[in-house]
């Protein structure tokens, strides 16, 4: 099953994030995230960035966004077939530190992309 396209994300500064778990996330508003992709094109698209990044001293305005811990989400539905086939959870590269759940359980965790 490809998990490809359309994702919800949400963002928090580290130092006062009100999140621990998926079931927090309920409460607060999210934004469309493409995936595979990343956090500051996301941005751009949602108009929280400046479209050209490169453009004059626009870079800057990523500073506001440096120390925040980034949720995905995107809800999916397996079938009997595909859970027969004793299914993996495939990441094709995840920067830099994350969690990964599932239904509200804790699969794992990850520390540096490689």
């Amino acid at each position: 099953m490809n998990l490809n396209g359309i994702w919800q994300l949400w963002g928090f500064p580290q130092a006062d994030s009100p999140i621990q778990t998926p079931r927090d996330l309920v409460n607060h508003p999210s934004m469309p995230a493409t995936v595979p992709g990343n956090v500051e094109l996301d941005l751009v698209r949602s108009g929280l960035l400046p479209e050209d990044l490169y453009f004059g001293e626009n870079m800057r305005a990523l500073r506001t966004y440096e120390a925040h811990e980034w949720w995905y989400r995107r809800e999916f539905v397996v079938t009997a077939s595909t859970a027969s086939e004793n299914p993996e959870l495939v990441f094709g590269g995840v920067d830099c530190l994350a969690t990964y759940w599932l239904d509200n359980v804790k699969l794992g965790e990850s520390d540096n992309m490689f």
